[in-house]
C-alpha cells in the first residue's frame, strides 16, 4: 500500500508539471528571438520526455501496488466477515483509494504550481473553482439521498421475491401470485424513479461543472491578457497557471465515480442498525427444571417460549443473572461442546440444500455411514427414504422444499 501511495503521489504530480513544462514551451517559443530556439525548445521536450517515463512508472506503481492490496484486502475482509458472522449472538480496498490519492495530488499541487508561477491571477481564477465545488458538494449530498431511497426499495423487491420464492406453496395455496408480483413491480418502481432522479442530478451537476470550467476559461484569458500587458507575466506563465487550475479542477471530476462509490457504502452502511440489548424479554424469570424429567413449555404467543431455548442453547447470554446446570453457569462452559449435546428440533425445520444423508451428517464431526444410517433408523425416517428414487441421495432441495414437514422434522431429529 505504500508502495502504492508513493505511486499514486508521484502520477498526480507528474500531472501537474506538465503545465510548467508547456508554459517554458510557449516562452521558449516567444522569448528567444535568436537561433537557439531549437536548442530550448529541445531541453524543454527532453524534459517532457523524463516526465512522460516517471509517470509511467508512478501509475504502474500506482495501479499494480493498489490493485494487489485490494485483492488481498478484500479476500481478507471476506474471510473476517464470515468469522464475525458465525461468531455473533442470534442477535456486521478497493483500488479506487489510489486513483483519490492521485486526484488530491493533483488538485493541491495544481494549486502550488498555480499561486507559485502567479499568485494575482491564481486567485482570480480561484473563485470559480469554489463554486464548482459547493456544485459537487451539493450534488453529491442530493445522489446519497436518492442511492439511499433506491437501495431500500431494490432491497424491499429482493425480500418480496426471496419470500415469494422459499414460500412458493403458500402463496400458490393463497393464489397470491398476482400480489406478490404487483409488490415487486412498486419496489422497482421506487427505485426506478430514484435512479432517474439520481441520473438528473449527475447530469446536472456535470453540465453546471463544464459551465463553470469554460467560463473559468474566458476568465483566465482575459485576466491573464491583462497580467501580461500591465504586470511582468508571459504566455508561458499564463498557460501554466491556466493549465495547473485546469487539472486541478478536473481531479475533482475523476474523482467523482469514487465519490459515487462512497455514496453507494454509505448508502448501504446506514441501513445496518443495531438490536435492541435494552429491551428485556423475560425480567426476573425463575425456572427450575429437575433432571431427568420431561418438561414441557407452555405459554401464549410471544411470551418467551422459544427465548428460554435461545438462551439454553446460548445463542444469547442473559444481561444479568445466570443459568446453571448442576451448579455450574453454563458461561463457564465451551459453546461447542454445549451445543454437542443439545438436539433442537424446532416446528419448521430447516435442512441444507443437498441430500439426506449429508443433512445428517452435519449432526457430527466425522460421522460414518453405518452411525448416519443408524441415526435415520431410530428417527423414524429409513421407511421413507428408502422409498425415494435417489434412497439417502436424495436431494431435499432449498430448505428442504422437497420433502413434507413430517419428513423434514424426521430427518432433522436424526
Amino acid at each position: 500500500m505504500l508502495s502504492g501511495k508513493i505511486g499514486a503521489t508521484g502520477n498526480g504530480l507528474c500531472q501537474v508539471l506538465v503545465a510548467v513544462f508547456f508554459g517554458d514551451l510557449v516562452d521558449s517559443f516567444g522569448l528567444n528571438r535568436t537561433s537557439n530556439v531549437l536548442q530550448e525548445v529541445s531541453k524543454v521536450s527532453l524534459r517532457l520526455v523524463y516526465l512522460a517515463i516517471s509517470s509511467g512508472v508512478a501509475a504502474m506503481l500506482q495501479v499494480s501496488c493498489w490493485t494487489v492490496a485490494a485483492e488481498r484486502q478484500a479476500a481478507r475482509l471476506r474471510v473476517l466477515y464470515l468469522i464475525s458472522i458465525l461468531r455473533q449472538d442470534v442477535t456486521f480496498f478497493d483500488k479506487e483509494v489510489g486513483k483519490i490519492i492521485r486526484c488530491t495530488s493533483m488538485f493541491i499541487g495544481g494549486f502550488i504550481i498555480a499561486f507559485i508561477k502567479g499568485w494575482l491571477l491564481a486567485l482570480v481564477m480561484l473563485s470559480p473553482i469554489v463554486s464548482l465545488v459547493l456544485v459537487v458538494g451539493v450534488i453529491f449530498i442530493f445522489m446519497s439521498r436518492e442511492a439511499l431511497q433506491s437501495q431500500k426499495a431494490y432491497s424491499k423487491g429482493a425480500n418480496v421475491v426471496e419470500q415469494t420464492i422459499g414460500s412458493i406453496r403458500t402463496v400458490a395455496s393463497f393464489t397470491g401470485e398476482k400480489q406478490a408480483i404487483e409488490d415487486y413491480k412498486k419496489s422497482l418502481q421506487k427505485a426506478y424513479r430514484s435512479g432517474v432522479h439520481e441520473g438528473l442530478a449527475s447530469g446536472l451537476g456535470l453540465g453546471s461543472a463544464y459551465f463553470i470550467l469554460f467560463c473559468n476559461y474566458a476568465l483566465a484569458f482575459w485576466y491573464g491578457g491583462k497580467m501580461i500587458l500591465e504586470k511582468d507575466y508571459t504566455g508561458g506563465s499564463v498557460l501554466s497557471i491556466t493549465l495547473a487550475l485546469l487539472n486541478a479542477s478536473l481531479s475533482i471530476g475523476e474523482a467523482s465515480p469514487c465519490l459515487a462509490a462512497f455514496t453507494a457504502g454509505q448508502a448501504a452502511a446506514s441501513k445496518i442498525y443495531p438490536s435492541r440489548p435494552t429491551e428485556r424479554v423475560l425480567n426476573e424469570f425463575s425456572l427450575l427444571i429437575p433432571s431427568g424429567k420431561s418438561t414441557a413449555l407452555v405459554g401464549g404467543s410471544g411470551s418467551g417460549k422459544s427465548k428460554i431455548i435461545s438462551l439454553i442453547e446460548r445463542f444469547y447470554d442473559p444481561q444479568s443473572g445466570g443459568i446453571f446446570i448442576d451448579g455450574c453457569n453454563l458461561k463457564d462452559f465451551q459453546v461447542k461442546w454445549i451445543r454437542q449435546k443439545i438436539a433442537l428440533v424446532s416446528q419448521e425445520p430447516t435442512l441444507f440444500s443437498t441430500s439426506i444423508r449429508e443433512n445428517v451428517a452435519y449432526g457430527k464431526d466425522g460421522a460414518t455411514k453405518e452411525e448416519i444410517e443408524a441415526a435415520i433408523e431410530i428417527a423414524n425416517a429409513t421407511k421413507f427414504i428408502n422409498s425415494l428414487p435417489e434412497g439417502y441421495d436424495t436431494m431435499v432441495g432449498e430448505r428442504g422444499v422437497q420433502l413434507s414437514g413430517g419428513q423434514k422434522q424426521r430427518v432433522a431429529i436424526a
